[in-house]
């Protein structure tokens, strides 16, 4: 993949940041036409390409973003985001909010590009005053067992799920991927 990672070299030095022309949701951001206006004149003097493909998962849209040299070397990111339901907004209108939204931030990544602001330095430099919610105090103590997967024959660590609020066992699978798997408990010693 020399070729293609050659020319996104030389892209990357003629790229700059997109203005943020957009505000919205407590941030400004450049809208994805902006972005792909931007780009495409310096990706094709480059002999690069990018397409964007929709896909869908379930209840989720995603996003399969691709960019390619005429040498036939290419790079390949796919992302999903559950479809949220807005006020006044349909179900098609919130999938392609989602769409655009995934289109825009995976365009912007597989560039190097950032094209909104950085809104989590901001959340860091609250004042002390603030509070910011206290996570741990809704916690439980982990249980005093230890798991090891059936499948893998790895011990399993337990890792919070802030989205549940519990825990769920775990560990990382000899290909890398996190594995959920069925496990089996015994107490620690």
């Amino acid at each position: 993949m020399t070729k293609l990672y050659t020319a996104l070299i030389k892209v990357q030095t003629e790229l700059k940041n997109p203005d943020k022309n957009r505000e919205g949701y407590g941030y400004k951001y450049a809208d994805l036409a902006s972005i792909i206006n931007d780009t495409k004149v310096i990706l094709k003097k480059h002999d690069l390409g990018v397409s964007q493909l929709v896909r869908s998962k379930g209840e989720m849209v995603g996003v399969e973003t691709v960019l390619f040299h005429v040498s036939g070397e290419e790079i390949r990111s796919k992302i999903y985001l559950p479809i949220t339901t807005q006020k006044n907004l349909s179900h098609a209108q919130a999938a392609g909010s989602t769409i655009t939204y995934l289109r825009r931030y995976c365009l912007s990544a597989i560039l190097g590009i950032a094209a909104d602001e950085d809104t989590d330095a901001k959340e860091d430099t609250r004042k002390d005053t603030q509070t910011k919610p206290q996570e741990s105090a809704e916690r439980p103590p982990k249980d005093d067992l230890t798991a090891t997967c059936k499948v893998h024959n790895n011990v399993m660590s337990q890792e919070w799920s802030t989205k549940k609020k519990k825990y769920y066992w775990t560990h990382k699978s000899p290909e890398g991927k996190y594995c959920f798997g069925d496990g089996y408990l015994t107490p620690n010693k």
